[in-house]
């Protein structure tokens, strides 16, 4: 039996999962994961997951169930998301600006090497987003050659390392 598997509820309904959330954004893999939100009634396979509503609003809207999972770590280093995140999960009662770090993963990672107890050790769940801002349409869709380094600086020349999205090119044109 898995342990998320919605057969085994019952090892679920005394524990909160600690989510550590990569690349986080504004935060709505987070939500997801957690629950709780308003969305559409349309939205939900009702067929499918009747459980998964906790309550029917007006216009044919519902609040879906809360989940087992508790976001307890989140990063990301576009400010404007990082805001977001911090003003949505600040609603639902979370000391958000504490969660959420404004750092990226490689100087959390070189902090964590260094100096040590960086990340939670307690987590149970690792998620993490695709960084959006090279491979996303609504980005500049530039992917493995952006300029941009770990932390959305822009990198000057044809490096590639663990600090930058940037890979070698195959073919010089």
């Amino acid at each position: 039996m898995a342990l998320f598997d919605i057969e085994n509820t019952k090892l679920r309904q005394n524990k909160k999962y600690k989510v550590l959330s990569l690349f986080s954004g504004c935060g709505g893999m987070d939500l997801g994961f957690e629950g709780g939100f308003i969305v559409h009634r349309q939205s939900v396979n009702e067929t499918m997951h009747p459980d998964f509503i906790e309550e029917v609003l007006p216009d044919n809207y519902v609040r879906l169930r809360q989940t087992a999972f508790q976001t307890v770590y989140s990063n990301d280093i576009l400010g404007e998301a990082r805001k977001t995140w911090i003003r949505n999960f600040t609603k639902m009662g979370y000391d958000a600006a504490n969660i959420c770090r404004g750092e990226s993963v490689v100087d959390l990672v070189k902090k964590h090497k260094e100096f040590g107890n960086v990340f939670p050790t307690d987590i149970d769940v690792v998620t993490g987003g695709f960084p959006c801002q090279d491979f996303s349409v609504a980005g500049k869709r530039k992917g493995f050659m952006s300029d941009k380094g770990h932390n959305g600086k822009r990198i000057e020349g044809d490096v590639a390392s663990e600090e930058t999205r940037k890979v070698k090119e195959w073919v010089k044109e």
